[in-house]
């Protein structure tokens, strides 16, 4: 990028508004002039990956419009549906009223089978670091988490909390799963995969942030888009849709990539 420009064109590389108004606030300090891709240009997602989602859609935004090119591919990835619905996020249904109701059927329907299993999934997140030993650590249910959450109360101490496939030393009766068991069937992570394309359309820079957190078992807060209310982050007992726009900038997948991404966004201004 070439400096002595007082504002540099850049393209955000979606149709999504929220996305657009979601970039728009993080590049807010930087000196670029925000535009969001053409109208009616579509760029089909083929890659396997959230990466190679966004090198996809940063290069050939770029290329359409002669303009630098930011691309985000984001999604959410639950475990208890092996990843699902990770890179079809977005084409998990025609709404997001629709995707959310998609994912809540199935997880109930998946948590419901695996109930009684010993077996934890294979396709597991954890929330936090292990830091105690297993006789120590106390995690909480997901109803307990939410009616915390409700009365204002800060639910889970992550400075407490292991991982997401330990046993409680108290089992609870043989026909209930153990807390933790029913929370590693709703545990999920946000990721989001950054591309930054020069206007020939060659990959200048690429980062990929994750956030893990929990499905609730119906929609919690007014704000955000797409999966955010059903998206607990147990650390504050919010899901992204009762978050400010500051705090979900700052803890959530787009901004802790964009974190990752703005040293390099400001080297190539320089």
């Amino acid at each position: 990028m070439a400096s002595g420009s007082p504002s540099l064109a850049l393209v955000i590389a979606s149709g999504n508004a929220g996305k657009i108004r979601e970039f728009a606030a993080l590049l807010a300090e930087l000196p670029f002039e925000i535009r969001p891709q053409p109208e009616g240009l579509e760029v089909e997602e083929t890659g396997a990956t959230f990466a190679e989602n966004a090198r996809l859609k940063a290069t050939a935004v770029a290329l359409a419009t002669g303009c630098w090119a930011l691309a985000d591919d984001s999604g959410l990835a639950v475990a208890a549906l092996a990843g699902a619905p990770g890179v079809h996020s977005a084409r998990y249904a025609d709404s997001d009223g629709e995707r959310i109701a998609r994912l809540l059927r199935e997880l109930a329907a998946a948590t419901s089978a695996s109930a009684g299993a010993a077996a934890t999934p294979a396709f597991t997140f954890s929330t936090a670091a292990t830091t105690t030993p297993p006789e120590t650590t106390a995690i909480p249910t997901l109803a307990s988490l939410s009616a915390a959450a409700g009365r204002g109360e800060r639910p889970w101490d992550p400075s407490r909390a292991g991982a997401l496939d330990r046993v409680p030393a108290d089992q609870p009766p043989a026909d209930q799963p153990p807390a933790d068991r029913r929370i590693a069937d709703r545990s999920a992570r946000f990721t989001a995969a950054l591309a930054v394309a020069d206007p020939s359309g060659a990959i200048r820079l690429e980062v990929e942030g994750h956030c893990p957190g929990l499905i609730l078992e119906a929609p919690r807060g007014a704000g955000g888009f797409g999966y955010d209310p059903v998206f607990l982050v147990p650390e504050l007992g919010l899901t992204f849709a009762e978050m400010d726009k500051a705090t979900k900038g700052r803890i959530g997948h787009r901004g802790r990539a964009f974190a990752l991404l703005e040293p390099g966004l400001r080297q190539l201004l320089a």
